[in-house]
């Protein structure tokens, strides 16, 4: 495995680019309008199912800098290919599957969360209905995930 990206600097990301993987557009929007507020410099792309998200990845992968997203945020009910059936399709690519994924969804049922943990998920976070508790969340998150948490860098298969 070859290290490929200068995106990081001591181990730490100094652009998060995101993979937002939602179905409903309007709740993409507010997403990126509450990571855009974090402070920090962040690229959020989006993907309206798992099959666009899939697909988004492949051509990441055979684009010239080969750059992947530092972390797939994930919704579960989606059409063509849910977050379960994505996050099983990732994680049996060797190429993709050390790619940081939290599950973003308005579901807290237990079996979703063990579900999604089981397939692979790193973080599973139920969306909070209240608009300011949202931002909250998804700017904690963002924020953990820019300043706080070491990621694998991403690599490419020599």
């Amino acid at each position: 495995m070859k290290i490929i990206d200068r995106r990081y600097i001591e181990g730490y990301v100094a652009l998060l680019e995101i993979l937002l993987v939602e179905d409903s557009v309007s709740e993409a929007e507010l997403t990126r309008r509450a990571l855009q507020k974090c402070g920090f410099k962040v690229q959020v792309d989006h993907a309206q199912d798992g099959v666009e998200a899939i697909e988004y990845l492949e051509d990441k992968m055979q684009g010239f800098e080969r750059r992947l997203p530092d972390l797939i945020l994930l919704d579960l009910k989606m059409p063509r290919l849910n977050g379960f059936d994505f996050l099983k399709r990732l994680r049996s690519n060797d190429s993709l599957k050390h790619l940081v994924v939290v599950v973003l969804t308005t579901s807290g049922r237990d079996e979703d969360v063990l579900s999604s943990y089981q397939e692979g998920a790193n973080a599973y976070i139920a969306k909070p209905v209240e608009l300011d508790r949202f931002y909250e969340v998804i700017q904690a998150m963002g924020c953990f995930y820019y300043s706080v948490a070491k990621r694998p860098p991403p690599v490419v298969p020599s």
